[in-house]
C-alpha cells in the first residue's frame, strides 16, 4: 500500500504530460492538415492557370495599399490587362522602380485579376503552417526532455520499495 502512495506523484505527472502531448500532437496534425489543404488548393489553381510575363503599367490605391495593374499578350495574341488580387504599402520610389518592369504572373482564363508567380506568393500559407507544426514538434521534444528530468527528481525525492534518499 505504501508503494502505491509513493508512486502517486509520478502517476499524476505522467498523466499531465500525456494530456499535454496529446493536445500538442492534435495541434501538429491540424497545422499539417491546413498546410496540405493550402498546398493542394494552390497546386490545383496552378494546373488550371496560364503563366506569362507581364509589364506593370500602373497602380491603384485602395485602403492604403497599392494594387499593381499589368499588361501582357496572352498565348492567342490578345492584349490583356489584369489587376492584382494583393496590394501592399509601397513608397513612391518602390512604385517608380516597379513601374514598367516585367513580373511573372499566372491567371485563369476569364479572370479579371492575377497572382504573382513567385515562391512566397504561391506557397506562403503552406510554409507558415508547416513551420508552426515544426515549432510545436520542437516544443514537444523540449517537454519530453523536461519530463525525463521531472521523473528523475521525483524518483530522488520519493524513493519506493523501502529505498532511502540518503
Amino acid at each position: 500500500m505504501e508503494h502505491a502512495a509513493d508512486n502517486q506523484p509520478q502517476k499524476v505527472v505522467n498523466l499531465l504530460f500525456r494530456c499535454v502531448f496529446l493536445f500538442l500532437a492534435a495541434i501538429v496534425l491540424l497545422n499539417l492538415g491546413i498546410a496540405a489543404f493550402f498546398y493542394f488548393r494552390t497546386n490545383a489553381k496552378l494546373e488550371k492557370s496560364i503563366r506569362v510575363k507581364a509589364t506593370v503599367t500602373r497602380f491603384t490605391l485602395e485602403d492604403g495599399c497599392y494594387y499593381p495593374r499589368v499588361t501582357f499578350t496572352d498565348p492567342s495574341g490578345k492584349r490583356m490587362v489584369l489587376d492584382s488580387n494583393y496590394g501592399r504599402s509601397m513608397s513612391r520610389q518602390e512604385r517608380r522602380d516597379l513601374l514598367g518592369s516585367e513580373i511573372p504572373i499566372y491567371y485563369r482564363e476569364g479572370d479579371s485579376c492575377f497572382n504573382e508567380d513567385s515562391f512566397l506568393a504561391k506557397w506562403m500559407l503552406s510554409v507558415i503552417f508547416v513551420i508552426q507544426a515544426a515549432g510545436v514538434l520542437f516544443l514537444m521534444l523540449i517537454l519530453f526532455i523536461f519530463k525525463i528530468i521531472i521523473f528523475a527528481v521525483i524518483r530522488a525525492l520519493c524513493p519506493s520499495n523501502g529505498e532511502s534518499s540518503t
